[in-house]
């Protein structure tokens, strides 16, 4: 079975405007940004969104590292390597502080842990900050695999990073199962590999009901009744 992480096991604030960085802005300052933070965090979200949408295309992810280098290009200035590396890992360690489990998200995975082989496919620009989390949160070593984006190169929708996770669990993809939250990524790019899917929120058209979930944690009721 394979997990989605963000809005699927985490609850967390897709709005970069709507937090504050406080410590990454200090930093931007010393290596020369003038803006006050409200002006940097509209900087910084700018400059990510951009190499969202070129991504969109191409679905070749990109680190923090490379957004904090956008920053700075945004801003009028020339980061080396190392200083951009720090202002990416500041930035993505304040982001993280709202980023919070689903209720008993541990119980839940250790009812799964023995009937299931369980991974994660997350799309992230930090390789760091899921293991970090999950390792938080006491179940790390209740998955047998944990593939991201910014490791593997390619964001879902993407073919590749799918092929790379039943590659990683050593299973067919008819015997695998993909749970998240976002309609093109975590289900139907699963469905086109050929496993099955559960979609979390809102009612879709395009999903059976029988397919869709409130939430992560009615995952257990539907695979005992089998559905």
């Amino acid at each position: 079975m394979l997990f989605d992480f963000f809005g699927t096991l985490v609850h967390y604030q897709p709005d970069r405007r709507e937090l504050t960085y406080a410590v990454s802005h200090s930093r931007a300052v010393d290596l020369g940004y003038r803006g006050d933070h409200a002006a940097f965090v509209v900087d910084w979200d700018d400059a990510s969104a951009e190499l969202e949408a070129a991504t969109a295309t191409d679905h070749a992810e990109f680190s923090m590292t490379d957004a904090a280098h956008a920053f700075g290009r945004r801003a009028g200035l020339a980061f080396t390597d190392d200083d951009a590396r720090e202002l990416g890992s500041l930035f993505v360690t304040e982001w993280q502080r709202d980023v919070h489990p689903v209720a008993d998200l541990a119980m839940f995975i250790e009812g799964l842990y023995d009937r299931f082989l369980l991974g994660i496919v997350s799309n992230t620009h930090d390789p760091a900050m899921v293991p970090t989390l999950l390792t938080e949160y006491g179940i790390v070593d209740r998955f047998d695999a944990i593939v991201l984006s910014v490791d593997h190169g390619f964001r879902k929708p993407h073919a590749s990073i799918y092929r790379r996770a039943l590659d990683a669990i050593r299973l067919p993809a008819s015997e695998v199962t993909f749970v998240g939250d976002t309609l093109e990524p975590d289900y139907l790019a699963p469905r086109h590999a050929g496993m099955s899917a559960y979609l979390i929120g809102a009612p879709n058209t395009v999903v059976p009901e029988h397919r869709r979930l409130d939430s992560v944690l009615d995952l257990a009721e539907r695979l005992g009744r089998g559905d």
